[in-house]
Parts: structure tokens; sequence; C-alpha cells
């Protein structure tokens, strides 16, 4: 059955975990809308969940081949090369959903542009530090003072909070700061890749607890439920 839920469009519309933001949103497709790509991307979406993620990335990407605008095709089939292991190809989709959503100035893309980033970090050396040079660029202040008047420096800045939670993706930032705000109001975001985070890590205890409580408060039709699962089995499988 097709699950063309209003919920999961919930990731272009999710709220800035904190502060103002650019808000600008999406206008093109959230799901593929012609009947060839959009049985790709539901037979994609059943593998993802079956936790068969190489034949998942095969569906979506045919999906994203034949309907390259649909944008949560691009964030499905990063979840699936998450999922695979192949995080550097995972951080190009995530970046692709980042850019066609406005760029880590608007609040409708950041949780892709961490998403890229924390791809990056499961990667090779050479792709950690483009995390590390990205997180830099993001949690950087957006407003710089010439004179006596503040300019933007334009949108290369993450929104509110997700500037914080780079911050914290960085080391800079504790986690029991960043954990400490209304997160029912947020979606959860900071659970999700405060989890993510301490699975690199090896923190498989503090993981599951993050990454339960994203799986207990989020819709299962979103990606963030798919993600937390997707983690959630690579910790089990690795004991």
């Amino acid at each position: 059955m097709k699950r063309h839920t209003i919920y999961a469009a919930s990731a272009l519309l999710a709220l800035a975990i904190a502060g103002c933001a650019t808000t600008a949103e999406y206008v093109g497709p959230t799901f593929p809308l012609t009947p060839a790509a959009e049985d790709h991307y539901t037979t994609g979406t059943e593998c993802l969940a079956q936790g068969r993620y190489e034949l998942a990335a095969e569906e979506f990407q045919q999906s994203v081949d034949l309907e390259p605008a649909a944008l949560l095709s691009h964030v499905r089939l990063g979840l699936a090369l998450f999922g695979d292991g192949r995080f550097g190809e995972a951080a190009g989709s995530f970046q692709h959903a980042c850019e066609m959503t406005g760029g880590p100035g608007t609040w409708g893309s950041a949780s892709f542009c961490v998403l890229q980033a924390a791809s990056l970090m499961r990667g090779s050396d050479i792709e950690q530090e483009q995390a590390r040079q990205l997180l830099k660029a993001w949690s950087s202040p957006g407003i710089a003072m010439v004179g006596s008047s503040a300019i933007s420096t334009g949108s290369g800045s993450l929104p509110g909070g997700w500037k914080k939670l780079a911050g914290y993706l960085l080391g800079k930032v504790s986690e029991d700061d960043i954990l400490g705000f209304d997160h029912a109001e947020a979606g959860y975001f900071t659970y999700l890749f405060v989890g993510l985070d301490n699975a690199r890590r090896g923190n498989h205890e503090e993981a599951d607890a993050c990454l339960r409580t994203v799986l207990a408060n989020v819709h299962s039709d979103g990606w963030r439920y798919d993600l937390a699962k997707i983690e959630l089995r690579r910790m089990a499988s690795e004991g």
C-alpha cells in the first residue's frame, strides 16, 4: 500500500530547535508522482523497513533517476546508503536534499545538512575532516558588525538551536546542554543526533536510550523513525 502521509512531509516544515531562520519552503513534490517512480519508492520503503539496505538503495536510486524532483526519494536513498555503510554516498544524498530545500540557512533544510555532516563523520579521515569543516562553518555567527551596523554574513550558518547542535557534534557543547529543552516542539531531532553520535563513539547504552526516545515520540512513517531503527539494528549486529 502506498502511504503518502502528511506527517512524513514534516521534514520540510520541522521547527527550528530554537531561534529564527529564513522561512523559505520547498515547493517541489515531496513524494514521487509518476507511477514508475512511485512504485520504486514504495518497494524501497518496504526494503528499508526490513533492513534490506542494498536493495532499498537500488530502488530509491531508480526512483530518483525517474523523478529527481521528489525530495523524500533523495532522503530515503540517503538512509538506505547509511544503513548499508556507504556513508560518503549517503552524505551526498543528504546534501542534495539540503540544497533542494534552501541550504543550511533555512530551517526546512537544517536537519538534512546536519545529516550530511553526521554521515561524513562515519566515513574516511578525509570525510571526517570535511564534516568538521562544514560544522565549523555552519556553527559560526551569521551576523557580523560593520561599524555600528549588524549585517548578515549569508545563509551559511545553521538557524537557531541547529547551530548549537553543530557545536555539540564538534565537541564544543555538552550533551546535557543540548538535551535541555522542550523536545516535543522540536521533533526530537536532538535525541536523534545525540544517539547517532554516541553510536559513532561506541557509547551504545547512551545511544540506545536516545534512539528509543525517538522511536517512542515520532511517527513510524517518518524518516527520523527510519534512521533511529537503522542505527539500533547496526548496534545490535555489532553486539
